[in-house]
């Protein structure tokens, strides 16, 4: 402590020296402090240079719209002026920067805008900016310029790869939302079709079964035909073996014969009227033997007829029924057929819909490949760095192979579905043909059994008539043969006459009787024979009845089949158009591949700590802090001698503690002056306040301790040194630059160079807060510590004698005579 207590008092004995001693106590805070505080932010202050731009901009026209991109680029930069920006004309521009006042000028060409509308075209056109700078009039201003302009081109860049890929996902979305409008008509197609070929298979079977119960019934009338026209064969056999003509002879010799017997009785010839009379009795039996054999015919054919009669009642019940069912079926069918018939015009009003919807989105897909493909250029080389991003493009060039296959498809599709529905057209026609055919010869059909069954009728009347008046016939004729028992041709001619008489007005009236009986006769030929004849219509309208529903039925079947191919082929044309929606759906790009492509690389921190946004001054602290330490050692060596003693010493020991408890002294005063600065002027963040005060003092002290011993060893070729040492600390401790940017001869000292420890420790205290940094660093400066002072103690030891002693002494003879 002597030692220190007399360098101490050696020192206030020089006024002088004091105040160095006081102004070199500043030099770090001159150093360090005020490099850190001059640089602190000064990218704060770039809204204060001043920058010329110049917009020669010319609007552009798109869709009707005039386009003024010059004018909104610069209204962005007025609105956010990130630099002094000064919107002046070209010669202005050049002038500033001709005298230096403007640092740099950005130009906006004439064809600004209509290179930035080009987006939406086939071969799109970059916006280009162009700028110059004033370099020569300052450096680092140029490289802000340059950095300025280029944050410029890249904003402008991405804005303009989003607008193209906003173009391009327009138009993904119009072909996307197309295809879905496409596949929900297919859709409703699909289920139309679906629904009309149920109904077809449901009016199928309703046509099969009227076509049984029909069939049923045309058997039953062919039956009623082949029995009707069998009996008309058996009343035409019988009348013919009747001989009615024979009778009909016979008859009318019994009238001549009795006209002859008047007249001979008239004439008195009463034995030929007698003769004549007995005549008559035997052609009246003969013809009553004829009557008899007429009445047994008449009573078959009632029989005969009342069969007939019994299977019309049953065949037209049958058929009444059955035309019930049959003009239900007929009304459901044309129901059915209408609904088919509007059901086709419906679905081929859809199919041309679908086809012009079809012509649409595809007609895009062209302008959307050619806008996709250039989205890579447009959004430059790190495009392949986002690997989602050029996995999406990848793929969507995969899905643009595949559109033109599945276009040709859906373009088959539609062509198919309107083939099926004019075949549909076509069934349907026959079958409404059909239907209404089915209707008209129902009607026929009926009102043929109602004509028969009025025939049957009226022939069953005539045949009951007809037996009738052959009843009276035969009693007329027994009438003949009782007067033959009555009258004795001897008893007198008056007797004769009368019974003549009574004779010729029965035979009169029997002539009625069989006149009548011949006309009925004919009246049931021709009955019989319209009856046979609508029979067969019957029969014919029953068998064309079961024809046209097989016919009906067969076109609903086509018509099953036909609705059944085209719900086939819009299900696939579905299908089809689904999966194209599920192609564009992939591909259709969201808002977040629309930012991928106009920023594909996005840089993110990997600091947990994201409040730490540190500004220019305060990254370079611990640069500039070591600097000014070591500044600050290297100067207290220039005012302060570390070899002249400046007061007696009585070892080598006191020497050295002397001298070097001043320099650490000073350095402390320096230390203590900088961290006031820091902490409360600059408010410096620090991350471990305690660590930076203590390793701030030990820094200092070590590097007090190195120039210390090189000066108090060397003397001036050892400031020398340091001053060397400082010059390669500077470029070779890595506080700017990391290491590795450094020339290769640095890199070989940095690792054995002070500042690099030093600012190391500095970078761990104030940023990291990291112990292993720390440790390193103070592990190696003090070391260094240790061995400098080592050595320096051992000179100042080994020199007292000869560098010390002689002003001690002299010091001491001064004293003693004082």
């Amino acid at each position: 402590m002597n030692g220190l207590k007399n360098e101490l008092k050696g020192i206030f004995e020089r006024k002088k020296l004091m105040v160095a001693l006081a102004g070199i106590m500043l030099m770090p805070l001159l150093y360090g402090g005020v490099l850190i505080w001059s640089f602190w932010d000064p990218y704060g202050q770039i809204d204060s240079l001043p920058v010329a731009v110049v917009n020669d901009d010319e609007s552009a026209v798109i869709d009707g719209e005039e386009i003024r991109a010059g004018d909104d680029f610069t209204e962005e930069l007025a609105a956010n002026p990130d630099l002094d920006f000064h919107f002046v004309n070209e010669e202005t521009a050049r002038q500033g920067m001709a005298d230096f006042d403007y640092y740099f000028y950005v130009y906006i060409p004439p064809s600004f805008s209509e290179d930035i509308v080009s987006v939406a075209e086939q071969e799109p056109v970059k916006g280009t900016l162009y700028y110059e700078v004033n370099s020569d009039y300052n450096y680092v201003s140029s490289q802000i310029a340059g950095t300025a302009v280029e944050s410029m081109e890249r904003e402008l860049s991405e804005a303009l790869t989003l607008a193209y890929a906003e173009v391009a996902n327009d138009s993904f979305s119009r072909f996307t939302k197309l295809v879905n409008e496409v596949k929900d008509g297919t859709g409703e197609i699909q289920e139309g079709s679906s629904d009309a070929y149920e109904g077809s298979l449901s009016l199928n079977s309703g046509l099969l079964e009227i076509e049984a119960g029909t069939a049923d019934l045309a058997a039953g009338a062919e039956e009623l035909e082949a029995g009707i026209t069998t009996f008309d064969e058996e009343w035409d056999s019988l009348t013919r073996n009747l001989d009615l003509d024979r009778a009909e002879e016979t008859h009318g010799e019994l009238r001549e014969r009795t006209e002859r017997m008047e007249q001979f009785l008239e004439d008195g010839r009463v034995t030929e009227a007698a003769q004549e009379f007995d005549r008559i009795f035997d052609q009246a039996e003969a013809l009553g033997d004829d009557i008899a054999q007429f009445q047994d015919i008449l009573t078959d054919g009632e029989e005969r007829m009342a069969d007939i009669q019994s299977e019309l009642n049953e065949y037209e019940s049958k058929w009444n029924s059955l035309y019930a069912s049959l003009e239900g079926s007929a009304e459901d069918a044309g129901s059915r057929l209408d609904e088919a018939a509007a059901f086709a015009d419906q679905i081929e009003e859809r199919l041309e819909g679908l086809e012009k919807r079809l012509s649409e989105p595809f007609e895009l897909v062209e302008e959307m490949e050619d806008h996709y493909r250039q989205l890579p250029e447009a959004a430059g080389e790190d495009w392949e760095e986002r690997e989602e991003l050029a996995a999406w493009y990848e793929q969507g060039l995969e899905q643009f192979e595949k559109i033109p296959d599945h276009q040709e498809r859906l373009k088959n599709q539609v062509a198919d579905g309107r083939s099926e529905i004019s075949r549909f057209r076509q069934t349907i026609e026959e079958a409404e043909e059909a239907a209404e055919d089915l209707a008209e010869t129902g009607k026929e059909a009926l009102a043929a059994a109602g004509h028969i069954k009025e025939k049957v009728g009226t022939s069953e009347n005539i045949l009951r008539s007809l037996n009738e008046r052959a009843d009276r016939l035969k009693e007329k004729l027994e009438t003949v043969e009782s007067l033959e028992e009555r009258v004795d041709p001897a008893d007198g001619e008056e007797q004769l006459k009368e019974v003549v008489q009574d004779l010729n007005m029965t035979l009169e009236r029997a002539e009625e009787q069989y006149n009548l009986a011949l006309n009925q006769g004919e009246e049931v030929s021709e009955g019989l024979s319209q009856l046979a004849a609508g029979a067969e219509r019957t029969s014919e309208g029953t068998f064309s009845l079961v024809d046209r529903l097989d016919e009906a039925a067969e076109g609903s079947s086509s018509l099953a089949g036909g609705l059944d191919d085209l719900s086939s082929g819009t299900d696939e044309l579905h299908k089809n158009v689904a999966e194209v929606a599920e192609v564009m759906g992939g591909l259709d790009p969201g808002r977040q591949h629309e930012l991928m492509a106009a920023t594909p690389v996005e840089a993110m921190s990997g600091s947990t700590d994201s409040d730490n946004d540190y500004s220019y001054g305060e990254g370079l602290t611990p640069y500039f802090l070591s600097i000014g330490l070591y500044v600050g050692a290297l100067t207290l060596s220039i005012i302060y001698p570390f070899r002249e003693p400046l007061g007696p010493h009585r070892n080598g020991f006191e020497w050295f503690t002397g001298k070097l408890g001043v320099a650490l002294m000073t350095g402390a005063a320096q230390v203590t002056i900088l961290l006031a600065f820091l902490f409360f002027v600059l408010q410096l963040d620090v991350a471990s306040p305690v660590s930076f005060i203590w390793f701030t003092y030990l820094v200092s002290a070590v590097f007090i301790s190195l120039i210390f011993m090189m000066v108090g060893v060397l003397d001036n070729p050892g400031r020398f040194v340091a001053i060397i040492l400082l010059i390669l600390q500077l470029g070779g401790s890595g506080g700017t630059f990391p290491v590795e940017l450094l020339a290769s001869p640095l890199q070989t000292v940095h690792g054995w160079l002070p500042m690099t420890y030093s600012i190391l420790g500095f970078r761990s205290v104030v940023f990291m807060d990291s112990p292993v940094f720390l440790g390193q660093s103070v592990l190696f400066l003090t070391v260094l510590g240790a061995v400098v002072l080592g050595g320096a103690y051992f000179f100042f030891r080994a020199k007292y004698s000869k560098l010390c002693a002689p002003f001690t002494n002299k010091q001491n003879v001064q004293t003693n005579k004082d």
